[in-house]
């Protein structure tokens, strides 16, 4: 993002524009959206792609079906590296972030729900 303008509300300054092209008519656009739907959207389409992923060793299928599927999620990820470019996001990494946080966290409901009802014993 360009530099803090102290004039501008939160909101403003977390606004990202998106330029494309309209094909049809030539006609230049603009999407305005923030850095969290765009995120949003990166998840999204990264999950589709691995629930396509897993029909497709499920479901074993062969020739155009087989192509048709990989050829779509092909465009699902060329898709979203391109936005997690342009936002300077990687799922990747992300997600390796994330398990690591798993594996620290400890089920304490064991231990909350006895203290709960030595609290109550009392």
């Amino acid at each position: 993002m360009d530099k803090k303008d102290p004039t501008q509300t939160y909101e403003e300054r977390m606004k990202r524009f998106y330029h494309y092209m309209d094909t049809k008519g030539m006609n230049e656009e603009w999407i305005e959206t923030c850095y969290g739907d765009l995120r949003v959207t990166i998840e999204a389409l990264a999950d589709y792609r691995d629930i396509i992923k897993a029909k497709l060793e499920e479901n074993q299928w062969d020739g155009f079906q087989r192509a048709a599927w990989e050829c779509r999620m092909a465009k699902l990820e060329q898709i979203q590296r391109r936005l997690e470019t342009s936002i300077g996001y990687d799922r990747d990494i992300q997600m390796i972030i994330c398990q690591k946080g798993k594996g620290k966290q400890t089920d304490i409901g064991e231990d909350a729900l006895n203290l709960l009802m030595s609290r109550g014993a009392k």
